[in-house]
């Protein structure tokens, strides 16, 4: 990141306007991020037992043990749910980490662990989105797609509150200090 190291381009030093537009858009993101952490109390009937392994097993495996889950075809089989539930995720949660991811690294603090936190998050958006559609073949990957979903919400709400507080308590002008 040799681009930024040293760089003048720095969030603290963005005019006020422009701030205030991506105080927004974090803020924003903080609530939607939060929404979606609380699908999984919703899906778990509000008792925690999509994170356990035995409800997590019973949503994502066993949810369709009548239907073969390659095959199904009907609007209330897995595949057609897991394309209708999956597509569009898999168009818009890459933007908001890219942004996000972009956005830490114009922060300050150390550069590994500003990389670790987007490797983080984009690993856990492919778990979170991709496990699902293996859990009707490996039964026993079920209980790891909410604590995926869980980690995104996490890394997601993480990344957004580093840069709000690079953006609210940042000096102008100040380099890397990693």
């Amino acid at each position: 990141m040799k681009y930024y190291h040293g760089s003048k381009a720095r969030l603290g030093a963005m005019p006020l306007g422009l701030r205030i537009v991506l105080a927004l858009y974090l803020v924003t993101t903080i609530l939607g991020f939060g929404l979606s952490g609380a699908k999984y109390w919703f899906r778990g009937d509000r008792d925690g037992a999509l994170l356990r392994a035995d409800g997590a097993r019973a949503y994502y495996a066993e949810r369709w043990d009548d239907q073969d889950a390659l095959l199904a075809g009907d609007a209330a089989g897995p595949t057609r749910w897991l394309v209708d539930a999956t597509h569009p995720h898999l168009f818009t949660v890459p933007i908001v980490l890219l942004v996000l991811g972009h956005l830490v690294q114009l922060s300050r603090g150390p550069q590994a662990l500003k990389s670790g936190l987007a490797v983080l998050a984009f690993a856990s958006f492919l778990a979170c989105f991709g496990l699902p559609w293996l859990a009707p073949t490996w039964p026993g990957l079920a209980p790891a797609v909410p604590w995926a979903g869980a980690t995104l919400v996490l890394s997601g709400i993480g990344m957004s509150a580093w840069v709000l507080v690079e953006l609210v308590l940042g000096r102008p002008g100040r380099g890397s200090e990693a």
